[in-house]
């Protein structure tokens, strides 16, 4: 995973977009030289976390360094783009020729640091189709760490799992609750 520096927008953002792509950058020449299999990129530095729509000049900045980090790598790249910005991310990822995108909440509801995120599966899978990037590889959380579930606390992990095959995942990623000891 390369965590991107704070992008545009975010309070963490320092003004400059040079220095957030040369560590991207930096990131992916290491796991070139460690011999990874698979990148994905993500938006784990802009803290807190907002709900779509995400600042369009950080948009741009995620795409100019995804079309980078294409360039540079053959292997499978992925992009998750937080919180819950699934759609962008599958934009991104189409203009960037990038294999797949990891989303949160793909099926069922659940509160995240920035609030209720609901369900994307239709929506999320008619843009692909619109888009005709159907080769675009969708990867779903489920019952994903730092998240409250007790909206589906009635469901286990294996109905959540069987709901997101239901509606059309290409894949799932299942998280251990987070460690919060310190």
């Amino acid at each position: 995973m390369i965590a991107v520096l704070p992008l545009p927008g975010s309070p963490g953002y320092d003004g400059d977009n040079d220095r957030v792509l040369k560590q991207a950058l930096s990131d992916l020449r290491h796991y070139k030289e460690a011999g990874v299999d698979v990148i994905v990129l993500e938006n784990s530095h802009d803290l807190p976390y907002i709900k779509p729509p995400l600042p369009p000049e950080a948009v741009r900045l995620m795409q100019r360094i995804a079309k980078a980090v294409r360039q540079r790598f053959s292997g499978p790249i992925g992009l998750q783009m937080l919180e819950a910005a699934n759609e962008t991310a599958l934009e991104i990822a189409y203009k960037a020729d990038l294999d797949f995108v990891r989303v949160e909440g793909f099926v069922f509801a659940h509160v995240g640091g920035a609030g209720l995120i609901e369900g994307c599966a239709g929506t999320l899978l008619r843009l692909r189709k619109k888009l005709g990037c159907e080769h675009i590889k969708v990867f779903g959380d489920v019952k994903k760490k730092h998240c409250s579930h007790a909206l589906t606390g009635d469901l286990d992990i294996l109905d959540e799992v069987k709901q997101a095959e239901f509606f059309l995942v290409d894949g799932v990623i299942v998280t251990q609750w987070r460690n919060c000891a310190g």
